[in-house]
């Protein structure tokens, strides 16, 4: 079970990876004490001719940190189109986020049930 989890870095990813994490408090033999940190970027991938940008690329790098000085790292990428519409553009970075956070939480539940 996870015992105690500090965050640090992007606040939206982390919030999304608080969430998912918190339903593995519970009681078990196995208990984990975890520093996370994590990063976010959105890149420009291409631009049209006239300079406006058609695609990014969203990463998302998150380390986590056992109390046994281990470290377990997960890197994330997808490429979205530029939307015209900024509140749009928005929810689509926000869901790709949440997206991540989940495939990040279930990698890392996978590595933590091996650990002995």
């Amino acid at each position: 079970s996870i015992e105690q989890i500090n965050f640090s870095g992007e606040r939206e990813l982390n919030n999304f990876l608080k969430v998912g994490l918190s339903r593995y408090k519970s009681s078990s033999d196995k208990k984990f004490f975890i520093d996370v940190e994590s990063e976010f970027s959105k890149n420009i991938i291409t631009k049209d001719k006239t300079g406006k940008v058609t695609n990014y690329e969203l990463v998302a790098n998150v380390t986590f940190k056992l109390k046994s000085n281990k470290e377990i790292e997960f890197r994330q990428k997808k490429i979205i189109e530029n939307l015209n519409d900024n509140f749009e553009q928005s929810k689509k970075e926000r869901s790709v986020k949440q997206i991540f956070a989940t495939s990040i939480i279930n990698k890392l539940i996978n590595q933590l049930s091996i650990i002995q």
